[in-house]
């Protein structure tokens, strides 16, 4: 939905509103995508904060490492940092998304003893289509955290075998069928560990497929992020036929 809302045209007005989101601005306040801060005795980083407006509060305080660490997420920027062209505004109450059906039951919550997931998973994409995540769809966690998108769920190992679940009511498993294992990729994933540099910060490729605006522009034959983050550059089946190519040259060589 990008291209259509992040027009300067449009009726929305996201342009003027989601500056960076659509690409109006850019700044040197960023959050550190190599560092780690601690919640609740487990390493976290801003990536996962980013993405739970509802700790923000908890979390964004005067001294506390993710204040340090997540400077654009927690809007710590110091005087005389190029920071965002306006301030965060204080985070409003998670709700569910209207275009989903209002859910009246009881807050989900994980059961004692989580259904494990089957043993063997037969992938969906036999005919080598890609298994991704639906990037728009959302499910429902519970009354207080609301309906989420499956980075939330990615990011959480710990809530995977619960939700993950096919008979779970949240219906996570048909919507996140990479994170739930639902069907693979054979092998076309972005690197965790590769870093590239845009605008002269460091990034990674979870930085990239949160931010399409940039894709265009990073996912370009010769960039690292090309290279690297094969799957949200959807650079698959170029590395596939690369790699074709290398073993029949192999074998006519012999």
């Amino acid at each position: 939905q990008q291209p259509v809302l992040c027009d300067p045209s449009h009726p929305s007005n996201a342009f003027e509103i989601c500056e960076e989101t659509c690409g109006k601005c850019v700044d040197t306040c960023e959050d550190d995508p190599d560092r780690r801060f601690t919640f609740n005795n487990i390493m976290r980083d801003c990536e996962w904060l980013y993405i739970r407006p509802q700790l923000w509060g908890t979390l964004c305080v005067d001294g506390s490492d993710a204040n340090e660490i997540c400077m654009e997420t927690c809007d710590s920027c110091t005087p005389g940092t190029t920071g965002p062209t306006s301030p965060r505004p204080t985070p409003a109450p998670v709700t569910p998304i209207p275009t989903l059906a209002p859910v009246t039951s009881a807050p989900i919550r994980p059961t004692p003893s989580p259904t494990p997931l089957p043993t063997v998973l037969q992938p969906v994409n036999a005919a080598g289509d890609p298994c991704d995540d639906d990037a728009v769809q959302r499910f429902f966690v519970s009354n207080e955290i609301g309906d989420v998108p499956c980075i939330w769920l990615s990011a959480r190992p710990d809530e995977q075998p619960t939700f993950c679940s096919p008979d779970h009511p949240s219906g996570a498993y048909n919507i996140c069928v990479e994170t739930c294992g639902k069907c693979t990729d054979n092998g076309c994933e972005d690197d965790p560990d590769v870093r590239f540099q845009v605008n002269g910060i460091t990034r990674n490729c979870i930085w990239l497929g949160l931010r399409p605006q940039f894709i265009s522009q990073e996912c370009v034959s010769g960039k690292l992020a090309f290279d690297g983050c094969q799957e949200t550059c959807d650079n698959c089946l170029n590395q596939r036929r690369q790699r074709r190519r290398r073993i029949l040259r192999s074998q006519r060589k012999k």
